[in-house]
């Protein structure tokens, strides 16, 4: 659970909020620099400079929202972790559960796997021992009578 709380709490959200504020600052310096310049295309720049402006406003905006739905989750974890907190751990006994099953069972299948294994090879012994017998008892019976018969 401190695990969880530790990785929640390190999510920075001001980390964002000062490269949006660095981004808007350049934008300024830059457009303030692009008024003085006397080149034709300037009104050009200028245009822009404007547009990248509005988008970094609607990022900042966007931002505001990601971070005030951030602290909101934050805030419900928070309370969840604080009011249940065997929820987690229950969570993943669930999961080492439905994979200790998952693993019995293929182990089952492999124990299967080999019983059936070692019957085939048995049974093909027996076979083979079964022929090997009757040949045996073939040629008993043929020499028995060939000496009956001629003898």
């Amino acid at each position: 659970m401190q695990d969880i709380k530790q990785t929640v709490d390190e999510v920075q959200e001001t980390h964002l909020d000062e490269k949006v504020e660095a981004l808007r600052s350049n934008i300024d310096n830059i457009s303030e620099d692009v008024q003085t310049w006397r080149l034709p295309e300037r009104d050009t720049y200028l245009e822009a400079l404007e547009s990248l402006r509005g988008h970094v406003g609607e990022i900042e905006s966007e931002w505001g929202t990601v971070s005030a739905t951030m602290k909101t989750q934050r805030e419900r974890l928070e309370s969840l972790l604080e009011s249940f907190p065997g929820v987690i751990e229950t969570s993943s006994i669930r999961v080492l559960a439905l994979r200790l099953n998952h693993l019995e069972g293929l182990v089952s299948k492999l124990v299967e796997e080999e019983n059936t294994k070692t019957t085939a090879s048995t049974t093909r012994k027996q076979l083979i021992i079964s022929f090997v017998a009757l040949g045996v008892t073939v040629v008993l019976w043929c020499t028995f009578i060939g000496f009956n018969f001629f003898g």
